[in-house]
């Protein structure tokens, strides 16, 4: 996460994802779709969003955040 403010989002994702490999971690699963969302990866980011448990509340979260940017 430390790459992300600095605009190195070309770094940031991969090690967040390597991060999570083989983990769940809801919370930091949003914060990568929120990175691969400022990097243009509209694919990668409904993957990642669609891996959460449903009606937990990073998924109500991630359903909030999609109305909000989904258009963008």
């Amino acid at each position: 996460m430390v790459y992300a403010p600095l605009g190195d989002l070309n770094q940031a994702i991969p090690l967040l994802q390597q991060a999570l490999t083989g983990k769940l971690i809801n919370p930091t699963v949003v914060r990568l779709g929120v990175l691969q969302y400022r990097a243009g990866q509209a694919q990668a980011v409904a993957q990642t969003l669609a891996a959460l448990p449903p009606g937990s509340d990073e998924a109500r979260l991630a359903g909030i955040w999609g109305l909000m940017y989904g258009g963008r």
